[in-house]
């Protein structure tokens, strides 16, 4: 059984709100907690797992991010209610979102080395990094049979959005190729590649962002043709698969 804490404050973030506001996310986070305990026997079910040292905790938290999952004593699972309200998505999470995120904290229990608070190098930040976020987003489209518009971006983007979006990171995969190899075999910093590849700082020019969610979810989709979705893989099993994509050369051995 889901272990579930009640809407924790942060940062002061009841200042930030009007009472309407408060009402609004106190509401949309029962039913949230509804489609959590949902979305947690449909992965339970289908992937033959217990989520019972899964916490999941629903913040008033910064407005910054929107989800996360941490490891510790148990897995937690958070959940920022500001960040959506904030979004406009409070009132229609699409399953395939909260799915999303609570693979991420099964996946925890499973495998420490896909916790992002052990990456160390720079191939641990950049590739494990895009197969956790690739793998996240593939399961949850085959466990909730929601669209690719849906599982890649929610409804934030309209569907000419959303083609647009897939037309350009299909475009610059190639560009993407060269910089992630010189990131990684060259010696160069490219501080903003990570950026480019997975964050949204801003809510403008999104046809531009989040493209290695993208790739991440084209490497496990090619992965899971062969072998049965499970949590039931290394770093080791995909790496090859990941360097294949990119067309990267395996320097390290």
């Amino acid at each position: 059984m889901l272990s579930f804490c009640s809407v924790e404050e942060i940062d002061g973030s009841q200042k930030q709100l009007t009472d309407e506001e408060n009402k609004q996310i106190l509401k949309a986070s029962k039913e949230l907690e509804a489609k959590i305990i949902k979305i947690s026997e449909l992965i339970e079910n289908k992937l033959n797992i217990s989520s019972s040292k899964l916490e999941i905790i629903l913040l008033k938290g910064c407005g910054k991010t929107d989800a996360f999952a941490l490891s510790g004593e148990m897995n937690y699972v958070f959940f920022d209610l500001i960040t959506l309200l904030k979004q406009v998505r409070l009132n229609s999470i699409p399953d395939s979102f909260v799915a999303h995120e609570l693979i991420h904290g099964c996946h925890l229990m499973f495998s420490s080395e896909f916790d992002p608070v052990k990456y160390k190098s720079k191939e641990d930040k950049l590739i494990k990094y895009m197969l956790a976020e690739g793998f996240a987003t593939f399961a949850s489209q085959v466990l909730t049979g929601e669209s690719e518009s849906l599982v890649f971006w929610g409804d934030i983007l309209s569907q000419a959005e959303y083609k647009n979006w897939l037309l350009i990171s299909k475009e610059n995969k190639r560009v993407f190729s060269k910089r992630i190899n010189d990131y990684l075999f060259e010696d160069e910093s490219d501080k903003k590649l990570i950026q480019d590849l997975f964050y949204v700082l801003e809510m403008n020019n999104l046809s531009k962002k989040r493209s290695g969610y993208f790739y991440g979810y084209e490497i496990m989709k090619e992965f899971f043709k062969e072998n049965k979705l499970s949590f039931n893989f290394t770093f080791s099993d995909l790496r090859e698969h990941a360097f294949k994509y990119f067309g990267l050369k395996d320097l390290k051995r």
